[in-house]
């Protein structure tokens, strides 16, 4: 898949991603502002499409993209299918290949880092404690994607999956399903 239609497949799910909790509700509060997150990462990769930066663009949307399947295996979104990164890197133009492998670089070392700083948040005994081990999981598992593509030399789809597990954790620690116990520099919330 490139990546404008990888963005354009993101666009279509922030566009009409099925909310399902109640109005007014705590969970209601949570899903909004997920696709909050998601929507302001879809324009912001759109934008970098539209100036012809494929490295900005796919990180954009690989990050919101973790967002809303985070939503929803939170049932927050009545969505089945998963918006997983990118498998295939295309060619960068010239001037964005030291981008894409500088950024790369940082976002492997976020995603790492952001790994050891949190914690599942639910009490052993809490149905919500199955999702905080599967939003693990899964940054783990685009940790490990990640370094695959790395390791056969393809810095693009590697960048999508580091991007798309700090998404994991961002959502994680925003909905209360993960806690963080390092660098909250790190994630998407207000350093107190």
């Amino acid at each position: 898949m490139t990546i404008s239609a990888y963005g354009a497949a993101f666009q279509d799910a922030v566009n009409d991603p099925g909310l399902r909790p109640a109005p007014g509700t705590p969970l209601d509060h949570a899903a909004r502002e997920v696709l909050e997150m998601a929507g302001a990462y879809a324009r912001d990769g759109m934008n970098f499409l539209a100036k012809g930066d494929p490295v900005n663009a796919l990180a954009a949307f690989a990050y919101g993209a973790a967002w809303l399947d985070a939503g929803s295996r939170l049932g927050l979104f009545d969505r089945t299918d998963s918006l997983s990164p990118v498998r295939e890197g295309e060619e960068v133009p010239p001037q964005y290949v030291s981008l894409l492998h500088d950024k790369t670089t940082r976002y492997r070392g976020m995603l790492t880092r952001a790994l050891a700083a949190v914690a599942d948040a639910p009490d052993p005994s809490s149905p919500l404690r199955a999702a905080s081990e599967a939003f693990l999981a899964r940054a783990r598992e685009a940790l490990e994607e990640g370094n695959g593509c790395l390791a056969r030399a393809r810095p693009l789809p590697a960048l999508s999956w580091y991007a798309y597990g700090h998404g994991w954790l961002d959502a994680g620690v925003r909905t209360g399903i993960l806690s963080i116990r390092g660098d909250r520099s790190l994630f998407a919330v207000e350093v107190p």
